[in-house]
């Protein structure tokens, strides 16, 4: 046998050692858990070594551990990791990949809840296919833990894509140029914040120009952790817009969103009066009267702190006052 012979056979051994192969949830699945057999093409449960599609118009369900290489999901499926499930995908996984532009049906959506886990180990998560003649894709975070290791997070790439945020933490602070991106490509990207921690490296918005990039804050905290100028990127069509949601960026960061703000990248309105209190080193005025307060290092030690707060209507201030001096009346009889 001479060497190119023996050099074929050893190709063939590798390849066939390393398991690779793909699995298709079956359209005739007896039920939406991922861990029936008979659910799948082949009747197997996927493994850490197999590339998996969701190519079906079906629920399917993680309630305890799942495994893939990689993981596409679409065809207007919906996949739920509950309480107990972890899911962990060791290379791409992409929402809304699957599925037809012309059936209209190109799109998908991934939920994840309280006591779930979602862990990218080895590349990128994207919610949107690639292809921009896609539907709008989403991801619903309402607790548990979702992390990305290796690469970043991405929002809306080709086609638009919709993270939703009300509880739980979203971790991307694996040490990544911009680790959190969105709306970078030709595809519109929104996040909408209500609850729940975001904790990431770094944030790029609208990298190209061409597709919409919104992160709307409407409660929970929001932290960058690169504690430098360009860990931070938001570009013509992007928009921050703080309500009663908190933005801290590591170090003293004042000038980095003073620019921000008077170019009108971040915007800020509340109806809600902040019970926040910190002597702020620079603040702003919106024209419905919403102020927005930085601080560095005296909420949270070496970060810049970003707050909004309605002002007070002239009757809370007689109310307060007047509770005031109620309080300073029963002291006195003391």
């Amino acid at each position: 046998m001479n060497k190119k012979t023996l050099a074929h056979c050893a190709l063939g051994i590798l390849a066939a050692s390393t398991g690779l192969h793909a699995i298709d949830w079956n359209a005739a699945a007896t039920s939406t858990d991922w861990n029936t057999a008979d659910n799948w093409d082949g009747s197997a449960v996927p493994t850490a070594g197999d590339d998996v599609k969701i190519n079906e118009p079906l629920s399917v369900t993680v309630t305890g551990a799942a495994n893939a290489n990689i993981l596409q999901t679409g065809k207007t499926s919906t996949l739920t990791v509950e309480s107990g499930g972890t899911l962990t995908v060791a290379n791409n996984f992409l929402i809304g990949q699957t599925g037809s532009n012309t059936a209209g049906n190109r799109y998908g959506t991934v939920e994840l809840n309280e006591g779930g886990q979602i862990t990218a180990t080895g590349s990128h998560v994207q919610i949107g296919s690639w292809d921009n003649g896609a539907l709008e894709s989403t991801l619903n975070i309402s607790g548990g833990t979702f992390s990305v290791t290796a690469k970043e997070l991405w929002v809306g790439r080709g086609a638009a894509g919709t993270l939703n945020v009300s509880g739980g933490t979203v971790d991307l602070n694996y040490n990544n140029w911009q680790s959190l991106r969105i709306g970078d490509n030709e595809g519109n990207g929104t996040v909408n914040m209500t609850g729940g921690a975001i904790n990431t490296y770094g944030m790029r918005m609208d990298n190209n120009n061409a597709g919409d990039s919104n992160f709307n804050l409407d409660g929970g905290t929001l932290t960058v952790d690169g504690g430098f100028t360009s860990a931070i990127s938001l570009n013509d069509n992007a928009e921050v817009a703080i309500s009663d949601g908190i933005f801290l960026w590591e170090g003293n960061r004042l000038s980095d969103f003073d620019a921000f703000i008077t170019n009108g990248f971040i915007t800020f309105s509340t109806s809600t009066v902040s019970t926040i209190t910190a002597t702020a080193e620079q603040s702003w005025n919106a024209a419905d009267g919403t102020i927005l307060y930085a601080d560095t290092d005296e909420l949270n030690s070496g970060y810049t702190t970003l707050w909004a707060t309605a002002v007070p209507e002239p009757s809370s201030y007689g109310f307060l006052f007047g509770s005031f001096l109620f309080a300073w009346a029963m002291l006195r009889r003391r």
